[in-house]
């Protein structure tokens, strides 16, 4: 189940959940979705130091229902005209990386 290479798991909180719509009931703090979709690029938003980034599917698209129709806490990663969309895993890099960036 772990992939091997990876030298931080110890450092690491890891939860499995049954749906998206438990996860984000445990959570607390501001909770962004990063989405080929989103509304406002997230090179744009405005986040705190500890937001909880939760990325669509490669595979598809966010349950929107799960958002409470708050389409502003949805954001995208640019790309160029008919690129369908981003590797998640270098999304999440970008964007983990940008955070670590802009708060140290």
């Amino acid at each position: 189940m772990w992939r091997s290479g990876l030298d931080y798991w110890q450092h690491a909180n890891v939860f499995f959940h049954d749906d998206l719509e438990r996860c984000l009931a445990l959570l607390s703090g501001q909770i962004v979705f990063v989405e080929v979709d989103g509304g406002d690029s997230f090179f744009d938003g405005h986040f705190d130091r500890g937001a909880i980034f939760v990325f669509g599917p490669e595979d598809g698209s966010v349950d929107w229902k799960s958002l409470g129709g708050q389409r502003e806490r949805v954001f995208y990663l640019p790309r160029k005209n008919g690129v369908r969309c981003i590797n998640l895993a270098q999304c999440v890099a970008v964007v983990g990386y940008d955070m670590v960036r802009r708060h140290g």
